[in-house]
């Protein structure tokens, strides 16, 4: 299945969106899976399993609600944000084990396909590869990317502004090419906890400030529920279509965060002998539930973003080897400049299969 969805589309300090669905109908008499026997399929064989990857990610962000070292300290909460890139070199992969049913799988790591579309999510989780073709999956989501640190007050201004830790995690279950079709099903459900809130102070004293209950409308503690619907369509035995659609709720302490995400997704996914494409588009729009006490007006984002990814199976006849490069493209539109964001992040890696 081809999931972005993850969590990356949880909250408004996100960095990539998320994949999405699309309802549809069902064909209950294709035999879908065989269609997809791609290097992105898990491998059922008895016995451990997985891949290593080495990869160097760049990015480069434009946000004055993100944590970035450029802006840092803020004159205004309307100024325009700083670019602020970087780059890493990590180590990823996936080890698994099978079991001599040939059907139920134990796995931690990141899957290549969330590799493959830019969400590098660890997860731990079991897979079952049912009779009928479906593929089951449980899995838990110790950690998500893009949560490490937010802002202690992010409406601060004249001085330099604290991070926070905050802590994330969740869960998903999802069945993937139900009965053999091109039906797949996905539901995430993630917890975000700030470990030092203090969002809004620094207004609480000024004139015409805010007054402490609307200072507790900006509490971004949360609980998000996330469903999917997609289809993955075939033209071809090499050429296959993915629509989706998605839905988020977001339950925060502070009524200003909470909100309602719609979504939908389109991706593309041509392989040929050693190479596999895959380009993708998305478009979400969030509608927050009360007004936000520091810009006086309720929050709306419209949210577009692009992935393009080339993999090369068994480069130069290297057998197990694969090599990967991924480039993405996210833009948050606010009605509210403070929460305009631009995100561009490459990626390049060299896997081995074991």
């Amino acid at each position: 299945m081809v999931c972005t969805s993850g969590l990356t589309c949880f909250t408004q300090t996100q960095k990539y969106t998320s994949v999405l669905g699309l309802v549809g109908f069902l064909f209950s008499s294709m035999s879908f899976s065989s269609e997809l026997s791609s290097s992105l399929e898990p491998d059922f064989e008895p016995g451990f399993g997985g891949f290593v990857q080495l990869a160097v990610l760049v990015s480069e962000t434009d946000s004055l609600s993100a944590v970035t070292d450029e802006n840092e300290r803020l004159t205004s909460l309307t100024q325009n944000a700083e670019s602020d890139s970087g780059e890493t070199v990590t180590l990823l992969g996936e080890i698994s084990y099978t079991l001599a049913n040939r059907q139920t799988q134990l796995y931690a790591g990141t899957p290549q396909d969330e590799l493959v579309e830019g969400n590098p999510l660890f997860e731990l989780g079991v897979r079952h590869q049912q009779q009928d073709g479906t593929l089951l999956t449980v899995a838990y989501l110790p950690k998500l990317p893009g949560f490490d640190e937010v802002w202690e007050d992010p409406y601060l201004t004249g001085a330099k502004r604290k991070t926070s830790d905050s802590d994330t995690q969740g869960m998903y279950v999802s069945a993937d090419y139900l009965y053999g079709g091109p039906l797949s099903l996905r539901y995430t459900y993630a917890v975000l906890n700030v470990d030092v809130e203090r969002s809004g102070q620094s207004l609480m004293n000024q004139p015409n400030g805010l007054s402490a209950k609307e200072a507790n409308q900006l509490r971004r503690d949360a609980d998000f529920h996330q469903g999917e619907l997609s289809l993955t369509l075939p033209f071809s035995a090499s050429l296959y279509l993915v629509p989706a659609m998605i839905y988020t709720r977001a339950d925060a302490d502070g009524d200003a965060f909470s909100f309602d995400r719609y979504g939908a997704e389109l991706f593309l996914v041509h392989t040929a002998r050693s190479i596999e494409l895959t380009t993708g588009v998305a478009y979400e729009t969030s509608d927050y539930d009360k007004t936000h006490p520091v810009f006086d007006k309720v929050r709306e984002d419209d949210q577009t973003s692009a992935v393009i990814s080339l993999a090369v199976i068994t480069p130069f006849n290297w057998q197990r080897v694969r090599f990967d490069a991924v480039l993405s493209y996210h833009d948050r539109d606010s009605n509210i400049h403070f929460y305009d964001q631009q995100d561009v992040m490459g990626m390049v890696g060299v896997s081995y299969a074991f």
